[in-house]
């Protein structure tokens, strides 16, 4: 997400503020999961796959080569 962390993604989305201090998503009525953990879910349930491998993303001066 370009805010980067889940409270700032709810407050830029919905308005609320999730309370400082501990407060949860679930105390102002939000669930934030990025598209690889909500993709797990369904394949979990559904057909049933465990999770087994992870997707992720390098970047940054380091990496010789896209790919």
């Amino acid at each position: 997400y370009p805010q980067g962390a889940e409270q700032q993604l709810i407050t830029a989305v919905t308005g609320r503020e999730v309370p400082s201090g501990g407060g949860l998503p679930s105390d102002v009525g939000c669930l934030v999961h990025n598209v690889a953990t909500t993709l797990a879910i369904r394949d979990a349930v559904r057909l049933r796959r465990p999770l087994v491998e992870r997707p992720v993303t390098v970047t940054g001066d380091g990496v010789d080569e896209a790919g």
